[in-house]
């Protein structure tokens, strides 16, 4: 028995050994890693990998250690050529790093957030409005090696035989930015300002959660964002849900495909938002209403135009201090005809190369007056053929109107068909002369087949006579 006992005790030693070697190999490896993390090869490495993954020339400001946590002022970036980051800037940037993933090769960041983002991004195309190709925001969790620091030769030169021990592989399980900023140029400048985001991988794909915020583009007015569901697909951006509101009721609902070369298939939603604010600034006194309806856009490829149809109507509209109604209010002594408010105007539309085409044109004010017809919109001008129908009850004041005029019953109205051109500011209509011209002539006829003559007396008495009963046209 003694000399089991004795054959054993080197064994004991050596296992003893071999435990104080494995822990000041580990306590020695954690202190080693701590020291690289800490270090300006850590520091220059984070910053080479997060410029490529962008695409952009930049790096981090100094890194500030507590324990795993790592703190940073910010991240500044320049894009390369050919990339859809311009610039970008993030603010005061936290995150942890899992040491216990290390040893399974793998960098994992926890925690991941930033208090601002603001990526400008470059259009492609010159005044094309598309945006050039975009990596990913971050590698998805199954990136390959070559993503990874120390993968790169410049990397391994830096660190020699150092970059046999860093893991290959990056994982980020996510990310939260306080307040994202996205800026545009091109056709249709724009911005999307403010914006509360969340970034989570989904296999091979990224998605993009975000609530609050400002969306501006080109001279339409801002809108605010109350919930925008999106996924990164390479090369893809699908839009899921975008929920935009415009003062207390309006609501607009956006989803749809942008893909490469600026290409994009873009389905809108709107619901109750007031008209006054997207009208040209002649209008916004005009006509007062909310908009319903729903909108396509689509492009192919830049540089081709942008094509739209939709089907809106505007609920609840009024319209004023427009000539043509103003004509009507006097001729039929009819002051509701100077402002009517119509049950609901309608349309389907195209626009296309900046030609706005509206077909099916249909406003009511029940009892009242009904217009038909269509117009085209280029560059200010407008084109349009309608029809005009009024009650029998609204013409007895006007002598001659149901036979000189408004001569076509249908529907319960008396028609007229109306021609408008000109200037969208201040257009010109044929109804108004053709109404000024009806009841003088309409006298004369009565009173020459009652007189049996005299044309002449009579046409300079009847022109006394309608100027007292009825206001001139101006």
């Amino acid at each position: 028995m003694p000399r089991r006992r004795k054959s054993s005790r080197p064994i004991l030693i050596a296992l003893g050994l071999l435990l104080l070697l494995g822990l000041g190999v580990v306590v020695g490896g954690a202190a080693w890693l701590r020291g690289f993390l800490r270090g300006e090869s850590f520091h220059r490495l984070v910053s080479q990998m997060t410029a490529a993954r962008l695409g952009v020339d930049g790096e981090f400001l100094p890194l500030r250690w507590n324990g795993s946590a790592v703190h940073s002022d910010g991240f500044a970036g320049q894009g390369e050529p050919g990339r859809a980051v311009e610039s970008i800037r993030a603010d005061q940037i936290h995150a942890e790093i899992a040491l216990r993933a290390v040893l399974d090769g793998v960098w994992r960041v926890e925690n991941f957030g930033a208090e601002r983002l603001r990526l400008v991004l470059r259009p492609s195309g010159g005044d094309s409005g598309g945006l050039s190709p975009v990596p990913p925001p971050f590698p998805s969790p199954g990136s390959s090696p070559g993503s990874s620091p120390g993968s790169s030769p410049e990397s391994a030169a830096a660190l020699g035989w150092w970059s046999s021990l860093l893991p290959r592989r990056f994982e980020l399980p996510g990310a939260r930015i306080h307040s994202l900023d996205i800026a545009w140029g091109g056709a249709s400048p724009g911005s999307a300002t403010g914006i509360r985001a969340q970034l989570r991988p989904e296999g091979t794909a990224w998605d993009l959660l975000g609530e609050n915020g400002t969306l501006t583009v080109g001279e339409f007015p801002s809108l605010q964002i109350a919930q925008a569901r999106a996924r990164w697909q390479a090369p893809r951006l699908h839009v899921l849900e975008l929920a935009l509101k415009d003062g207390p009721q309006g609501r607009v609902g956006v989803s749809g495909i942008v893909g490469p070369d600026a290409a994009f298939e873009i389905r809108a939603d709107v619901a109750a938002v007031p008209v006054t604010r997207w009208l040209p600034p002649g209008w916004r006194t005009r006509l007062t209403g909310d908009v319903f309806g729903e909108m396509h856009l689509r492009r192919a490829a830049a540089p081709a135009p942008i094509s739209q149809q939709g089907k809106l109507r505007i609920e609840g509209a009024q319209l004023a201090d427009l000539k043509v109604l103003d004509t009507i209010a006097r001729y039929t002594r009819t002051d509701r005809f100077r402002n009517p408010l119509f049950q609901r105007i309608a349309g389907n539309y195209t626009l296309e190369g900046g030609i706005l085409d509206v077909r099916g044109f249909e406003a009511e004010s029940p009892g009242l007056i009904r217009i038909e017809g269509a117009f085209t919109l280029n560059r200010g001008n407008i084109d349009g053929d309608f029809q005009v129908g009024l009650t029998s009850a609204s013409l007895r004041w006007l002598p001659g109107a149901e036979k000189r005029v408004f001569t076509v019953a249908r529907g319960g109205y008396l028609w007229s068909p109306m021609k408008v051109t000109g200037p969208l500011d201040a257009p010109r209509e044929d109804l108004s002369p053709r109404l000024a011209a009806a009841a003088p002539e309409a006298m004369i006829e009565e009173l020459r087949d009652a007189a049996g003559g005299a044309e002449g007396v009579l046409r300079e008495g009847v022109g006394g006579l309608l100027d007292i009963l009825l206001p001139p046209v101006k």
